[in-house]
């Protein structure tokens, strides 16, 4: 792959040029939900997903013991269900701009933690009702894996969202034991909580230097081509050419769409005093070597113009 630029003598007028813009956006204008930042919501946009895989997982345990729990216990899982039905909602109030910290906190209580809670306590029933301890157990292991996929690196919210699981099933079988054993869960989920945290705030950190590192040599380029010094070209291992500045593609009378995917050689004239110039340029590039101030007439028709190619090999890691 070879990058390269050709100065060029004229320079545009100060009218023509255009601040640069970083304005991503979907179909009608709207801004593009940026999937890193929604990291940092408690819920993910399709958190009602997780109702599905908890009633399939009441439903087999209904089939274990072959028969439906208490009324009690029914109520209390489908408030489950409902709550985790919802959760697409409450991640989209979660992320209205009005939203506060205290009403995330609210979203993060009534989302997350109140129905892993009720799973739990609806489990913990069952098993009293003939619901083999082993077979509520591997539900709620199951409960808190498909959570674990569904909030990703959300790590409040796994967190919240194990503790509040194993404290409803704890239900089981109260006294200082259990107390005991939920503390020192506790107390290990957060521990690795902390390192999950931690690890997870050195890779955004990591992430958005080399944001600003891709943004200001963006910067730079748009800059050197609108101070009309020059344009940026590509071309692949074949010598087709992939990117081109729009600028450059202008002078030639094209678009850039018609300029991508052709030769080198189509953007410069192959006329007299030129060959010697095109040969150097059929020398390095299939060579993959670096060439320097390379002059070459653009192929611009009547119009002489004459650009001085300068490139080198860029490999792919």
């Amino acid at each position: 792959m070879v990058k390269a630029r050709a100065p060029e003598s004229e320079q545009r007028s100060r009218a023509e040029r255009r601040a640069p813009e970083r304005l991503r956006a979907g179909a009608g204008g709207t801004p593009e939900a940026d999937p890193v930042a929604d990291l940092n919501h408690f819920l993910p946009r399709h958190a009602s997903m997780m109702a599905a895989f908890v009633a399939v997982a009441f439903a087999i345990a209904a089939l274990v013991t072959e028969g439906l729990p208490s009324q009690g216990t029914g109520l209390v899982g489908l408030a489950a269900l409902g709550l985790f039905a919802a959760g697409s909602l409450f991640a989209a109030l979660e992320r209205r701009a009005e939203t506060g910290r205290a009403m995330r906190l609210l979203v993060l209580l009534v989302g997350v933690v109140t129905p892993m809670a009720l799973a739990g306590v609806a489990l913990a029933g069952w098993v009293g009702e003939g619901l083999p301890w082993q077979w509520a157990v591997a539900t709620l292991l199951c409960i808190n894996a498909a959570t674990a996929a569904l909030l990703e690196v959300r790590i409040i919210s796994l967190f919240c969202a194990k503790i509040a699981a194993w404290s409803g099933f704890a239900l089981i079988g109260p006294g200082m034991l259990t107390l005991v054993s939920l503390v020192g869960v506790a107390i290990t989920l957060a521990l690795i909580a902390r390192l999950e945290w931690k690890a997870a705030e050195r890779r955004r950190l990591e992430r958005e230097a080399r944001e600003r590192v891709a943004a200001r040599a963006e910067d730079i380029l748009r800059s050197f081509e609108e101070t009309g010094q020059g344009w940026f070209w590509e071309t692949d291992r074949r010598g087709l050419i992939t990117c081109i500045s729009p600028k450059a593609a202008l002078v030639l009378g094209k678009s850039v769409e018609e300029v991508c995917g052709q030769p080198l050689s189509t953007i410069v004239d192959a006329g007299a005093g030129a060959v010697e110039a095109e040969r150097t340029l059929s020398f390095h590039l299939p060579a993959r070597s670096a060439f320097h101030d390379v002059e070459v007439r653009a192929a611009t028709g009547e119009e002489e113009r004459w650009w001085a190619f300068t490139g080198g090999p860029v490999y792919d890691s």
